[in-house]
This record gives structure tokens, sequence and C-alpha cells, in this order.
């Protein structure tokens, strides 16, 4: 397929990229830092593509939700495509060093139907890295990225002609509070067309009484997992201006739940100072504690509930214990 046949009105670079956003993003999330250290704020997640990306990017598939994912994919794969055409779009939302879009190229292969690969990423550096991976993955499938955040994208889409199977792993759409939440969903269904369907995850609450995890279980106190707080933590001082910063001393951190909300509690262990200009001299005390990557998790009811108030249809395509992850299919 050439990309006349894909897209309508715009052109990949060389390269196989389409800038389909203005790169805001970093710097409205650098502007919310002040507030966020001031505690009137969320820290945003968004700070990791500004700075540390590298660790993000380890993190990718080697992630528990992920394994989760992936084992209910690879199950669920080939029953999915079968709803979609030869010539499908399979868009994914935040493609960051990740596979999980494979079995489903497998499936269009096994069922004599051919697809084009969409990864939607905010970070050039990764989304140059995934189109090539995607390239010497599945030689001879048309693979285009596209370079934008979530909200680019919904001002993109509607220039893709052809189905779309959009991905949008991690509990990216329902990690949120309600409003949001919602939001997102009746919002991103504005982008669909017939055969167009959108494929989540999201992670259950913990269940009433259960017991503590142990060290040795916990999926959050894993190598890769501190490489990457440590490094968020890093690009954190880092835009603050706060001097001689050691992370792994400076900050002792626990993941926490708090009903449905999981974040990870950060508490400073010594006096800090932000020298950059935004921050007014700000000094954070030792002592002070900050709540770090909130996501809600959410049971299938509330999931359809939300889903259902949208105005769209939704199923479940199945279940992983490890981390009680849910794959939902969403369509029109």
């Amino acid at each position: 397929m050439h990309f006349h046949d894909i897209f309508d009105g715009c052109k990949p670079d060389a390269h196989g990229i389409i800038t389909i956003g203005q790169g805001q993003t970093p710097h409205e999330a650098a502007a919310q830092l002040p507030e966020a250290f001031r505690d009137k704020a969320d820290f945003p997640h968004e700070i990791m593509h500004t700075t540390g990306m590298v660790s993000f990017h380890g993190l990718g598939d080697a992630s528990c939700q992920a394994k989760d994912e992936i084992e209910i994919i690879n199950k669920t794969a080939f029953d999915v495509v079968k709803r979609f055409p030869s010539g499908t779009a399979i868009v994914h939302l935040g493609a960051i060093n990740s596979t999980l879009y494979a079995p489903y190229v497998e499936a269009f292969k096994t069922q004599k139907k051919s697809c084009v690969y969409l990864p939607l990423v905010s970070d050039l550096a990764s989304l140059n890295t995934q189109v090539t991976r995607a390239t010497e993955t599945f030689p001879g499938m048309p693979n285009y990225g596209l370079y934008g955040t979530f909200e680019d994208g919904d001002d993109f889409f509607a220039n893709i002609k052809v189905p779309c199977l959009y991905l949008a792993l991690g509990s990216r759409f329902y990690g949120v509070p309600d409003g949001l939440c919602l939001d997102r969903i009746h919002t991103f269904a504005q982008n669909f067309k017939h055969a167009d369907a959108l494929i989540i995850s999201q992670e259950e609450p913990p269940q009433a009484g259960a017991a503590p995890v142990s060290r040795g279980k916990d999926p959050y106190a894993t190598p890769l997992y501190r490489k990457f707080v440590d490094t968020y933590l890093r690009a954190l001082c880092a835009h603050a201006g706060i001097e001689n910063a050691r992370t792994c001393k400076d900050f002792r951190w626990k993941a926490k739940s708090d009903g449905g909300m999981h974040y990870f509690e950060m508490t400073t262990t010594r006096d800090m100072v932000c020298t950059a200009a935004a921050y007014d001299g700000l000094t954070i005390e030792g002592g002070t504690v900050f709540k770090m990557f909130k996501t809600w998790k959410r049971d299938t009811g509330n999931v359809f509930e939300i889903t259902l108030n949208a105005d769209v249809n939704i199923e479940t395509l199945g279940h992983a214990d490890k981390m009680g992850t849910n794959l939902y299919l969403i369509h029109p």
C-alpha cells in the first residue's frame, strides 16, 4: 500500500515519520512542576519526554502489566483480527519499546490479510527506534511513525482513510479520575469510523482484605522500576535547579494504594533549594511527602459503566491474574 492509500492530506518524511503535533507537551509539563513541588498540582508524567527517557524505554514490555497484556493478546489476537478487513491500520498509542502490536500483525498474515503499522509516540528518538524495529521485524509491511501526543492524535486520526485497530495499553485511558476518564473515551470515540475499534487494558484494584505483597513479589521493586523512578526524580531535580541531587539518597519511595488509586509515596530526606527562576527560591524541607505517578485501578463493572456512558460499545477480551489486568475491545 502506498501512503496515499492510507492518509489524506499528509506525507511522511524520508524516515517515514509524520509530525502530527506542535511539540508543546514537554514545555507544558515543565511549567507545571513549580506548582507540583508546592503541592498545588500533580507531577506530570510527561517530564520524562524531556529528560531521561532511556530508562522508560528499558521498562517497555518488561513491566508486569505488559506481561499480563501479552498473555491475553496472544490468546485473543486472532479472533480480534477476524473483525477487520485487509489493509487495516494498527494504530499503536504510546508505543515506546513495545512489541505488543506484533501478535496482531501475525494474525493478519495468518488470515492472508495485509495491515499497516502506525506507532504514535511523543518522543522522536524512541519513535524512530520503534519504526526501525517494526521494519526489521516485518519487512514489506507499510510502517509510518506518528510524532505527537494522544491529544494530537485526536486532531489527526480523521486523516487515516483505512479502518483502524487502535491499541491503548498500560491503563492509559481509564487510569485517571472519573470525570477525565469519561471525557477521554468520549473524545476518542469521535474518531471512530464504522469498522474501527479500540483495545485498552486496565488493572483492577486489589481485593478487599488481600494480604500485603511480599518484598520478593512486589512488581514495583524490580531493578528496572527503580531505575525508572530514579531517572524521573533526576529529571525533576534538574528542572527545579536542585544542586548536588543524589536521588537514591534524597528521596525514599514506596508504592502505595488508596482505594482504587495507586501511587508512589516520595519522602525527602534533606532540605533542598530550588534554584531555577520559576521556583522563586523554594526550599523543600526534609520529611516532605509527595504523591507521584497517580493512577486509578478499575474493576470491570466500573469500566463498563464509564464506557457505556460515552455511548460506545465494550466487550471483555480476557483477564490475567498477575496484576489483575483486563483487556477490553471498544467499538461504535
